[in-house]
């Protein structure tokens, strides 16, 4: 008697690593309630967010052109497509494998209106509930277990780390989004415990300017992702930007201080942790009404304040980590 074949799935997720991270609930959702075969399509770049995924079967990258892996999912002949990125390299691969496809709704315009008029069609609808509606057809229903990251057996092992740490992620994508450096330095000489500075290597001149004394460990620009995730893994609590080591920090269920400057969490992309909602808060100025001024982030500020982050109190982001440590 011939084993049936289990349904064969495709999930496409170009970048970046947050938005990765934030598609794993529908990974998970695929597997354990459909009994898929579930492979992910995501860029070379971050491919360590989803190698190590026990819901993915397989993991299929490209570098520069979707033509370097065209052939190679052809021969997959998948059964469904999941097109989390609906852009126009998304559509072109959805084209060529002619399979029965289903695409997330952005709700682009309700995003739009939110940053540019003000109105909120969104209601704080959270962007993984926005991916995960995608897939309600093929039977899949949201769970309450969170995000998923998985680590390789071998942890990060420099010791170097501090016993007992905080975690400061320094810098994002966007000048906007980041922390400034007098709050940081503010925070990081309040907290009265040891600070890791993790971080892209194109962010170690703000990370030299925050490392002011012996209690902060400068790790910025040295690790890489497996091995920051390795350390957010081991931290008390992790303070930080809008950025993807946020949404890392709620995968690992790390008490998190989520800092949003010309974002808001109104756009929802905030920390996801449904059965750990006190794990995280969130400082952002809602006083403004410039804010949100992007969905994204800018490289500088369009009113030439930039008080969405410049108006925070740094008081404030020490007396939540000490909240979390006590």
């Amino acid at each position: 008697m011939s084993k049936i074949k289990p349904v064969k799935v495709l999930v496409i997720r170009f970048s970046s690593i947050g938005d990765i991270v934030l598609t794993t609930p529908v990974m998970r959702g695929l597997h354990e309630q459909l009994g898929a075969e579930v492979h992910f399509l995501t860029k070379a770049l971050y491919k360590d967010l989803v190698s190590h995924n026990r819901h993915v079967f397989h993991v299929h990258t490209f570098n520069e052109s979707l033509s370097e892996v065209t052939a190679e999912l052809v021969s997959h002949d998948f059964d469904y497509i999941i097109d989390l990125h609906k852009n126009i390299r998304s559509k072109k691969i959805v084209s060529v494998l002619k399979s029965k496809t289903y695409t997330v709704d952005k709700r682009s315009l309700d995003r739009w209106l939110l940053v540019t008029m003000k109105i909120d069609r969104l209601k704080g609808n959270h962007i993984v509930d926005r991916y995960m509606n995608t897939v309600l057809a093929l039977g899949v229903k949201k769970d309450s277990k969170g995000l998923d990251i998985f680590l390789p057996e071998n942890g990060y092992k420099n010791q170097d780390l501090p016993d007992s740490f905080i975690v400061l992620v320094v810098g994002t994508k966007h000048k906007t989004k980041d922390i400034p450096i007098q709050l940081a330095k503010d925070i990081v000489s309040n907290l009265q415990e040891n600070v890791v500075l993790i971080g892209g290597k194109e962010h170690k001149e703000t990370a030299d300017a925050i490392a002011i004394n012996t209690s902060v460990f400068n790790l910025v620009g040295k690790t890489s992702l497996l091995d920051s995730i390795a350390i957010l893994a081991l931290a008390k609590v992790v303070i930080t930007p809008d950025t993807g080591m946020m949404h890392i920090t709620a995968a690992l269920k790390k008490p998190i201080i989520a800092i949003y400057g010309s974002t808001a969490s109104s756009l929802g992309f905030t920390p996801y942790m449904p059965e750990n909602e006190d794990l995280y808060k969130i400082i952002e100025e809602k006083t403004l009404s410039c804010r949100p001024c992007t969905k994204m982030g800018r490289n500088s500020c369009p009113k030439n304040h930039f008080n969405c982050m410049n108006n925070l109190d740094y008081l404030t982001v020490v007396e939540k980590a000490r909240a979390f440590i006590d």
